[in-house]
């Protein structure tokens, strides 16, 4: 301390950190925590431990003084790296390599738990055993007169969630259960359409019915030999049209007089195979409507595998209006004989001369089927006459085999033009988008690309 300047003067003194610590006098060490001793070494100020030892009397013996400096350091920093390395195995071992305060959350959430803490117990009523039962299944609503629950967590129960009595009702809504498989036939030894499916089955045994669910239809089945079906709306599903063939196929069956559903479970057991006779579930009208269905999206998917959009999603509307469109587009590019004609006005003089002389010709036209694009090319002998009016109107009959292609890659025009090169046409006619609209054709002569 410098003893000449005033105190005022004097800068501030050096601060030193102190822990006291106490022992006996016959011992020859004393505890420390170490997280202590890891904070009172690591400040840049001195840093010391005052220790006293008493004698059983409580009498100070002796008292001496540890500078963590050194050795003692060093032996602090030991310490604590050797207890960091501990933590970080015990954690490391506690989480699996995973995150320690997810695991640890994951812990207090779940330790106690069974794997069904929640026991419910309800008063149902109910005119009969049916009535049960479709409320089990998600059919109906149910009439109750009372609701309890309690949780069990270790070993001790308590109330959980909404506790009352009184009238009330409760619906269930099964989200699905062990996977089956459902046959579809129309005759007993007939090819089978076989849709992946699950099975809901109500608590209650035995089990006397239960539900197959194969979207979007659901059969009731009933094991005295019985089943009645419903079909879910399809007007906003979009899917693969091999999934529209599947689901029109089995409805066509579902409608028929007389047909017959087996079904399996996963290991290949029979659950359940019957036939129905005199079948009443459809009406007239829906199964003509999925016939229709069945033969638009028979016509489509001919077309899409040739172009590798087999796997493309469309709607029930997408499938319906482009039909009409999709039919014409087959009878110009795969059958021989298809007759059309069309009207010009305004015929140039150069195709004036082309009146009377038969040539063989190319018709485009693109098509759209939701929002994928197709183009198409018919190939025909076509033939230039005049109305009785006088106007101009070309005749057409197909003669080979058309060209077919996914949209996108090049314009309409630029792939007609290559499709007539290719059989040496003397016509092109590109219509343009194919949507029904009735567009006015353009004639022309086809230019070398």
């Amino acid at each position: 301390m410098d003893a000449k300047t005033y105190p005022d003067k004097r800068p501030a003194l050096l601060a030193y950190n102190f822990q006291l610590k106490s022992m006996w006098a016959d011992k020859k060490s004393f505890s420390a925590r170490l997280l202590s001793m890891e904070r009172l070494a690591k400040t840049p100020e001195p840093s010391f431990i005052f220790v006293i030892k008493f004698g059983p009397s409580l009498s100070v013996e002796n008292a001496f003084l540890i500078h963590l400096g050194g050795t003692a350091l060093d032996h602090v920093l030991k310490r604590s790296h050797a207890f960091f390395e501990r933590v970080q195995e015990l954690s490391q071992t506690y989480a699996a390599g995973g995150d320690y305060t997810e695991t640890k959350r994951k812990q207090i959430e779940t330790a106690g738990y069974s794997d069904s803490p929640v026991k419910i117990k309800v008063t149902i009523q109910g005119k009969s055993g049916t009535e049960v039962i479709d409320g089990f299944l998600g059919l109906k609503p149910l009439q109750v007169s009372s609701f309890s629950a309690t949780e069990e967590r270790f070993g001790f129960q308590r109330p959980f969630g909404l506790e009352f009595s009184g009238p009330g009702v409760m619906s269930f809504m099964p989200t699905g259960g062990p996977g089956c498989k459902v046959f579809f036939r129309q005759t007993r030894n007939g090819a089978p359409v076989v849709r992946a499916g699950n099975l809901i089955v109500p608590p209650i045994q035995p089990v006397s019915r239960f539900l197959a669910t194969s979207h979007p239809i659901t059969l009731d089945i009933n094991l005295a030999g019985t089943l009645s079906f419903t079909i879910a709306n399809l007007n906003s599903e979009t899917k693969p049209l091999r999934w529209w063939k599947e689901v029109a196929q089995a409805a066509i069956i579902l409608a028929s007089e007389k047909f017959y559903i087996d079904v399996y479970d996963q290991g290949g057991v029979m659950l359940f195979g019957t036939e129905i006779v005199a079948n009443n579930h459809f009406n007239r009208d829906d199964a003509d409507w999925f016939s229709a269905l069945l033969r638009a999206v028979d016509r489509m998917l001919s077309l899409t595998e040739r172009v590798g959009m087999s796997d493309f999603e469309f709607s029930i509307s997408d499938i319906e209006l482009a039909d009409v469109c999709v039919a014409r587009c087959l009878a110009f590019v795969d059958e021989i004989g298809t007759s059309f004609e069309s009207t010009f006005e305004g015929l140039s003089k150069e195709n004036e001369e082309l009146i009377g002389e038969p040539k063989i010709g190319v018709v485009a036209q693109s098509l759209r089927l939701g929002s994928t694009e197709l183009m198409y090319c018919a190939v025909a002998l076509m033939t230039m006459t005049r109305g009785q009016a006088g106007e101009p109107i070309l005749q057409g009959v197909t003669t080979s085999q058309g060209f077919l292609e996914s949209g996108g890659g090049v314009t309409l025009g630029r792939y007609a033009r290559a499709c007539a090169k290719q059989v040496g046409a003397q016509y092109l006619i590109v219509f343009g988008d194919d949507a029904g609209s009735g567009d006015i054709p353009e004639l022309e002569s086809p230019a070398p690309s």
